[in-house]
């Protein structure tokens, strides 16, 4: 079985970004798209305004290896819906209202994020 070739993003590329927020976590997700509108990357980063939920170092790492996981998915031609597929459902702190409906969790929150971006 051999892999797809990998569609490698340009240089200049346009891209999307959202900001989702949830106790005091600020979400920046990214979702690039190549000349022919294929996504192609995504970036993730996390702060925090409060103690509410801290974010650290390793929360970060965290989200740039997911980025950078879906990032080479797509790159492979994975569609966005699958690569959406893989970041909904996962349920822990911190949940609730974030971004598009009541996730359960910061991965979920893009996830739903990507649904949408996926259909625009």
């Amino acid at each position: 079985m051999s892999a797809a070739a990998r569609r490698k993003p340009p240089a200049t590329r346009r891209g999307i970004t959202a900001k989702l927020e949830l106790a005091g976590v600020n979400v920046y997700t990214t979702l690039n798209r190549d000349a022919e509108g294929h996504p192609c990357d995504l970036f993730i980063t996390l702060n925090n305004e409060s103690q509410e939920a801290p974010i650290d170092p390793g929360h970060q790492a965290w989200a740039n290896l997911a980025a950078t996981l879906a990032s080479i998915c797509m790159q492979h031609h994975a569609s966005l819906e699958t690569v959406a597929a893989k970041f909904r459902g996962y349920a822990f702190e911190p949940a609730g209202h974030l971004g598009p409906g009541n996730a359960k969790s910061i991965p979920d929150a893009i996830g739903r994020w990507l649904d949408e971006q996926a259909t625009s």
